[in-house]
């Protein structure tokens, strides 16, 4: 929440993506071991994470480019993608100061 509030404060936009979205966009499931995360990864993109850390980081800056693209490129992604950016650009509260 302390963070949040002090990216709130300084009118920092962003999302909170919960760790079942970030395994549902690189799995296609809501759930999964750290490893399949891993596995997954790495067959999507080519880049062997050294870690789970660098596995989930990577995976949200694949996620921040899509919420970048906006809701037109959803057309373009498979279900389980298309379900959770819809529910993390349409759905879920974005915290902003105008």
């Amino acid at each position: 929440t302390a963070v949040r509030l002090s990216l709130h404060d300084a009118g920092y936009t962003f999302w909170v993506i919960s760790p079942s979205q970030l395994k549902k966009w690189i799995t296609g499931k809501g759930v999964g071991p750290k490893d399949m995360i891993m596995m997954e990864f790495f067959k999507k993109f080519g880049i062997t994470p050294g870690d789970n850390n660098q596995a989930d980081s990577g995976t949200l800056a694949h996620i921040a480019q899509d919420i970048d693209a906006g809701v037109p490129a959803l057309a373009g992604y498979i279900k389980s993608r298309q379900e959770v950016m819809r529910k993390i650009l349409e759905e879920r509260p974005r915290y902003n100061v105008k």
